[in-house]
């Protein structure tokens, strides 16, 4: 048996956007960030912002991560 590096998710892709929602909504930066400021610190815009929270859009596993990292929940 040697040392596998295939990472594997505790969640299911489907439940990405509940993820990154909370976060949103539980934010831990200090701010407020809106869609706005959110998504210009992403790289992204903030149409793609607000689908994520409300379901409309799935991001990868790297933007969720980067979504919940921007919001202060993750470290």
């Amino acid at each position: 048996m040697g040392n596998n590096s295939t990472r594997i998710s505790l969640y299911s892709r489907a439940r990405i956007h509940d993820i990154c929602g909370y976060a949103y909504q539980n934010q831990r930066t200090g701010e407020q960030l809106t869609n706005e400021s959110l998504g210009k610190r992403l790289g992204r815009s903030a149409r793609l912002v607000s689908d994520v929270i409300n379901g409309r859009a799935t991001p990868s596993r790297e933007d969720a991560e980067a979504f919940v990292k921007e919001c202060g929940l993750l470290s």
